[in-house]
């Protein structure tokens, strides 16, 4: 079997995730992916989930063993995190059970506890990676991990949240590219005590588009990986350290949830009343269910929704609706 590497640490909110796998082109990948994560060694008193990539050179398997804090139900779990592929319960046999993708005939897994084994022709990386890092996600009872961008603005804390595509990346780059703290363009890290937001500087990825001027050098950057989807899109990775990525731990203040509501010829702010029913446009990640506290971290959500100011925002052009959110956030 491969020899495995050296463990390689990664933060994602209040946990650490450390890797150990023979395969470099893994190893490669979660870098470019989230780089932006790593660090020496955990923090002593914060949640670890250590794992063990092995891939048989024979082609017959990948296993993944993850040790940690247990999950309740592991296959769903899995289901959970892979909905959108389609992955289904498919019976098993003894401990395991088998998990495959109604879409794809080439996503076949299997769980048993904390191991995971996925068939060498599915797009085990992907898999991998995403189990890793909703691993991390789980055993976070006091963080609450949602779709959104997550942006600093003079010591304030912006939640930018929308449908997808709606330009919370657009948004959060072209704002770093400015010098303010970028802090995510994917997924918001919410510590609920206080609230505050954390950094999770996953690679932004950007579709095909308009940008702030001051955005455009970055997509300029020889060599910058793509990522590629089923149905044609792409969007081009810009690495965090790119950006003005805010200090790893270091909690910021959340102060604003802005909810990104279509286009116009002019971008334009309006405040929105603290109401509990604005938390609808505040997704969480999917495997928020079987997290540790989840009912909990939910019955939090509603309390944060009267904590924090509200607006609606309808963008105009990036240039105009970046100097916007510049204006009436203090960021300038």
């Amino acid at each position: 079997m491969p020899v495995p590497r050296d463990r390689c640490w990664y933060r994602f909110g209040d946990a650490f995730v450390s890797i150990r796998t023979g395969d470099g082109s893994f190893l490669d990948r979660f870098a470019v992916l989230f780089g932006g994560c790593t660090v020496e060694a955990p923090q002593a008193g914060l949640p670890t989930v250590e794992a063990t990539v092995t891939v048989d050179p024979g082609r017959t398997g990948v296993l993944l063993s993850a040790d940690g804090e247990p999950l309740s139900d592991p296959a769903g779990f899995t289901e959970a995190i892979f909905a959108d592929d389609g992955v289904r319960r498919v019976g098993g046999e003894g401990d395991w059970v088998g998990l495959a993708s109604t879409a794809d005939p080439r996503w076949q897994m299997a769980v048993r506890g904390s191991d995971l084994v996925v068939a060498p022709d599915a797009p085990w990386p992907y898999v991998a990676g995403a189990v890793l890092v909703h691993r991390a996600m789980c055993v976070q009872p006091d963080v609450l991990f949602v779709h959104a961008a997550a942006v600093e603005l003079g010591g304030t804390g912006v939640l930018l949240v929308g449908a997808r595509e709606a330009g919370k990346t657009t948004l959060s780059v072209g704002l770093a590219a400015r010098g303010h703290g970028f802090l995510s363009d994917e997924v918001g890290a919410i510590r609920l005590d206080g609230p505050s937001l954390l950094p999770f500087p996953r690679a932004a990825g950007v579709r095909p588009g308009p940008l702030d001027s001051a955005a455009e050098p970055l997509l300029e950057a020889p060599g910058l990986p793509v990522e590629r989807f089923a149905d044609g899109s792409t969007k081009t990775l810009v690495a965090a350290d790119a950006l003005n990525t805010a200090p790893l731990g270091e909690p910021v203040p959340l102060e604003h949830i802005v909810i990104l509501d279509g286009l116009a010829d002019e971008p334009s702010l309006t405040a929105l009343a603290a109401d509990s029913t604005n938390v609808r446009y505040v997704a969480p990640v999917k495997s928020t269910p079987v997290s540790a506290a989840s009912g909990l971290k939910m019955l939090r959500l509603f309390k944060l929704a009267s904590a924090v100011q509200w607006h609606r925002l309808t963008a105009g052009t990036p240039q105009e609706t970046i100097t916007l959110i510049e204006r009436s956030f203090g960021g300038t």
